[in-house]
């Protein structure tokens, strides 16, 4: 009986699992155990435990080669860090961009330091000829998003580029770009609802109790805000221009 289970659960496996690499490792799995089974089994032994080997292993298998051949979901680097750029471009490089389709929401208030970041890179990317929203002249924020995210339709891919304030210090100046949506003013209480295919967040500056309105003079904030924006600006630049 187990034999009929075992190829019921094969024919689930998803068909991108077939990959020659993945039928060499498998053809691996039952030689490895038809060897080990020749110590001390007759010959329907044998038969029997090759082929478990085989069935068994190849879902595990199917489950290792999609781990290495899908894109991350997260990635955490330091805006200062020296291979920062070389990262994004890979993480960018798995996603299912096509220039034609992409909207960059750029959220935040240039005339707040710490908040600087979308505004900025929204500066360069309009500045490319993308389809960027909100910079510092006409800045993307809580009164002016509804509008704009009622334009948006099915064939969109939405990035959502902002800043967030931080807990601690270990997390200033960190990029965090995710699959999936943010929402952006959540920070501030702001009641918007969540946007995007890809979160592209900057910690600029963190929350000081005893200075609440620090981010609002933070002069350092404002130039972690200008060298993260362009580099993020120049990353997604460079995907756009790939994706033709």
């Amino acid at each position: 009986m187990w034999r009929e289970a075992a190829i019921a659960t094969l024919g689930k496996i998803p068909k991108t699992t077939t990959d020659v690499s993945v039928l060499a490792l498998v053809l691996a799995g039952g030689l490895g155990g038809l060897l080990l089974a020749t110590v001390g089994g007759d010959a329907p032994e044998v038969l029997d435990s090759a082929f478990a080997a085989v069935i068994f292993g190849f879902p595990a298998l199917g489950f290792v080669y999609h781990q290495l051949h899908t894109a991350p979901a997260t990635l955490e680097v330091h805006y200062g860090d020296a291979a920062a750029a070389a990262r994004i471009d890979a993480f960018l490089a798995g996603l299912p961009l096509s220039s034609a389709a992409v909207k960059i929401f750029c959220v935040g208030c240039g005339a707040i330091a710490g908040d600087s970041f979308g505004p900025l890179v929204g500066n360069h990317l309009a500045g490319r000829n993308h389809c960027a929203y909100g910079t510092t002249d006409a800045p993307l924020n809580a009164l002016t998003l509804p509008d704009r995210i009622g334009e948006i339709v099915p064939d969109d891919y939405i990035i959502v580029v902002d800043a967030v304030i931080g807990t601690c210090h270990e997390q200033e100046g960190m990029l965090c770009l995710k699959a999936g949506p943010v929402r952006p003013g959540s920070a501030l209480g702001k009641k918007l609802p969540p946007i995007g295919h890809l979160s592209i967040l900057f910690t600029a500056s963190v929350f000081r109790p005893g200075d609440p309105l620090a981010e609002f003079f933070d002069t350092a904030a404002s130039g972690r805000c200008a060298a993260a924006a362009a580099l993020v600006a120049a990353a997604i630049d460079r995907r756009l221009q790939a994706a033709g």
